[in-house]
């Protein structure tokens, strides 16, 4: 029997509103956002495939733009990455292709929206709203015990770092939306006014650094992909705004200003010779220095895990890095996603985590420059979520946690998807 064009109308609704409904209570539930991403993932598989996939035909996808293998490549190179690091090492860990995983079971909401050719921007960024006023009511009312520093906040499976920038990323997005989105009520403006300073709110309450510097870098990349139509006195209005809200913020917010002093405190007091001080940015540091190291020792395999074996690092570590720094980065990880991905599973893995920001921000920035309205919206919030995600990732591992992948993951191939569409369609 046929269904009727109400029942397609509703089974579609339905699924888009699966989609999109992850940001709601990812920072609330745990397995919140890994489950919505597999029940999204395999459901639009299955459309495909019910559809017999003639109208999913991947030729037809390439011509509707030169994004679509550029973005399959970006979601699958991690994966594959580290199977060929494992058979190099002739020690392939299946627990190791968990996170990655999560971007190949995105992959059918990527081809599945890009066919249906539906603008899931307000749907998506009305859940981004909505879930950062839930966020906030949960910490609010219903605060659980965590094992962090008692006074950041944060959940039971959210440390204070990834917390932060998940709120910050998704405050920046719901900024973003309300000056990028047309025809907006009222009362939505109202809504993500109040989620934005409630995601600024608790990302500061993190007293979380990662993710910060996105905030002017958004606004300078939005600036300048607007530049044919700012006049030199608006530039310097922007500047001077940006640049004032920065100092208030430093001078006024306590948290912000003790935060930064550390750091720059952490960076003054660095030293290249002997062994480097154990400082918040000074480990980082010597993170790094002993990334270079391992990776220079064995670029293509990797060294595995270092989490669940500690191997051997080179002797030159020993001499500038101290014994609870080098057993901090072998056992908690690098502080920073392509980093650790390099010695963990090589420089093919570093490059393929890389991609994942690169492509997207690459799509965004070719659908921004595009005189259509949806378009330029929907490249404004990825560019903004995928940067805030990018800035994150120096300080912090963002894709190792399989819910923070998920929810990059799934909230990329839906933005991607709504932008190549849109072009398509307008190009």
């Amino acid at each position: 029997m046929a269904i009727s064009t109400h029942q397609q109308f509703k089974h579609l609704t339905l699924l888009i509103g699966l989609v999109c409904v992850q940001p709601l209570f990812v920072l609330v539930i745990k397995g919140w956002s890994s489950g919505i991403l597999i029940l999204a993932g395999v459901t639009c598989l299955i459309v495909i495939v019910a559809s017999n996939l003639r109208q999913f035909d991947p030729q037809r996808n390439v011509s509707m733009g030169l994004n679509f293998r550029p973005f399959l490549l970006s979601y699958s190179l991690l994966f594959v990455s580290i199977c060929v690091s494992g058979l190099l090492s002739n020690n392939l860990d299946v627990t190791e292709l968990d996170s990655p995983s999560r971007f190949l079971i995105a992959i059918p909401i990527f081809i599945w929206l890009r066919h249906v050719r539906v603008d899931t921007t307000q749907t998506l960024i009305l859940s981004v709203t909505l879930g950062l006023i839930v966020t906030l009511v949960s910490q609010t009312f219903f605060p659980s015990e965590h094992p962090w520093h008692a006074t950041r906040m944060s959940n039971q499976f959210a440390d204070p770092l990834s917390f932060g920038y998940i709120t910050l990323s998704f405050a920046l997005t719901s900024l973003i939306s309300l000056f990028y989105a047309k025809s907006q009520p009222v009362w939505l403006m109202t809504l993500k006014g109040v989620s934005c300073c409630a995601g600024f709110y608790m990302s500061v309450l993190t007293e979380s650094r990662s993710g910060w510097f996105a905030v002017p870098l958004v606004l300078i990349f939005l600036l300048l992909a607007k530049r044919k139509h700012l006049m030199l006195r608006e530039v310097a209005l922007y500047l001077i705004i940006v640049l004032g809200t920065a100092i208030a913020a430093y001078s006024f917010i306590e948290r912000i200003h003790s935060r930064i002093s550390e750091g720059i405190n952490d960076l003054s007091g660095y030293s290249f010779q002997g062994i480097a001080p154990d400082t918040s940015l000074g480990l980082r540091i010597t993170f790094l220095r002993i990334a270079y190291d391992m990776v220079s020792e064995r670029p293509l395999a990797g060294f595995g895990n270092t989490q669940r074996k500690k191997p051997e690092v080179p002797k030159i570590v020993k001499t500038y890095a101290s014994t609870f720094a080098i057993d901090f980065a072998l056992s908690s990880g690098f502080h920073n996603e392509i980093i650790t991905n390099a010695v963990h599973h090589g420089l093919m893995a570093a490059i393929a985590s890389l991609l994942l920001f690169v492509v997207p921000l690459g799509i965004y920035w070719q659908s921004l420059r595009n005189s259509s309205s949806s378009q330029q919206h929907a490249a404004a919030v990825g560019i903004a979520f995928t940067l805030t995600f990018f800035v994150s990732s120096l300080s912090t591992e963002v894709f190792g946690l399989k819910y923070t992948a998920s929810l990059y993951a799934l909230i990329t191939a839906v933005l991607c998807a709504t932008t190549t569409q849109i072009h398509s369609e307008t190009s």
